[in-house]
């Protein structure tokens, strides 16, 4: 009887997937990527751990060759190489529904030193981008540092009055109906701020005051 040939398990965890219908269109996708002119070693390789760890597999370096050789690429180390320092790792539906922001995980093998972590990360900035980019979650606005806070409060306040309570409180009684901004930026004087009515205006408007 002739030995029976050992199972390669990442062949047929593979062969499996490609019984999928969102597996297949994967994989049609990749390979045009992979013919395309711009195709670059480190998206291809992101792109691959997003399909697998989408399909809740473990992936393994020969899981990786395997889906290699499926869609033609070679897969000799000149080609394609990955760096066991560290892993970038796409969070599951489960973890983006609970979160509902783009991220992703960092490991760092033990024995990776502090410059060699901030030099990995600044090289690959952009592709940790990417991936954010890929889990298609809204892109959250960033939020800029708010200037002349204490300028703003005083407005919100002063805002609160009335045209004749703003002229008695900047001592211009006498004066005939004056603009709002302008009896604010006087006020705003008295506190030690210098403020133009126009920019007042502006302060008003943006803030809703």
């Amino acid at each position: 009887m002739s030995e029976e040939k050992k199972t390669d398990k990442a062949t047929e965890i593979l062969f499996k997937l490609s019984l999928k219908d969102d597996f297949k269109e994967d994989i049609i996708k990749i390979k045009k990527y992979v013919k395309s002119e711009n195709f670059d070693e480190i998206k291809y390789r992101f792109w691959r751990e997003q399909i697998l760890e989408k399909n809740n597999l473990s992936v393994s370096p020969r899981l990786r060759e395997v889906f290699d050789k499926q869609i033609s690429l070679k897969t000799d180390s000149d080609k394609i190489s990955w760096d066991f320092s560290f892993k970038l790792q796409t969070p599951s539906e489960e973890e983006l529904k609970k979160i509902k922001r783009a991220f992703v995980k960092l490991w760092i093998i033990d024995g990776v030193s502090r410059d060699e972590t901030i030099d990995y990360i600044k090289k690959n900035w952009k592709n940790i981008k990417l991936l954010h980019q890929t889990q298609n979650i809204p892109k959250v606005k960033r939020i800029r540092k708010i200037e002349n806070k204490k300028e703003i409060k005083l407005i919100a306040k002063f805002s609160k009055f009335s045209i004749k309570e703003l002229l008695k409180m900047a001592g211009a009684e006498g004066e005939k109906k004056q603009y709002r901004e302008i009896l604010i930026s006087r006020l705003l004087e008295k506190e030690g701020f210098s403020m133009s009515p126009e920019s007042i205006r502006v302060m008003i408007n943006k803030y809703k005051l």
